[in-house]
């Protein structure tokens, strides 16, 4: 179930939380690298979003289809997180594999510790703590 995501980033301390959040791949997989996932983050606000009729100038847009995520107009780097997880709870479903909102973390025993929570309850930062 593990998929290659590129995330493109216009800061550079968006790109260090994904290098954090992702599985980096190892050096015979950057070899001949093909994104099955692509995030594209810009900071830039689209400065006519009234005039064409949107409630924001934030935008997160997917595309399933092309399983493509544009995020633009914040600098919240969640977006990009949640965005790569959208995607993943469409596809997983479709490969007979549930999906769930948690994280895990590996003990120094091997043992495993899984987190089950809302948004923002913290289970990245515990599973990021070893």
């Amino acid at each position: 179930s593990r998929r290659a995501v590129r995330i493109v980033t216009e800061m550079a301390w968006h790109h260090h939380f994904v290098t954090n959040m992702f599985i980096r791949p190892s050096p015979e997989e950057l070899a001949d690298f093909k994104p099955d996932i692509t995030i594209i983050n810009s900071n830039a606000i689209f400065e006519n979003w009234k005039e064409e009729g949107l409630r924001s100038e934030t935008c997160v847009a997917i595309d399933l289809n092309r399983h493509i995520g544009v995020v633009t107009g914040t600098q919240y780097s969640g977006e990009m997180k949640k965005g790569v997880f959208s995607i993943m709870n469409y596809l997983l479903p479709l490969e007979g594999i549930m999906s769930m909102h948690c994280s895990a973390t590996v003990g120094s025993k091997g043992d495993t510790a899984v987190f089950f929570g809302l948004s923002g309850t913290g289970k990245t930062t515990l599973s990021a703590d070893t």
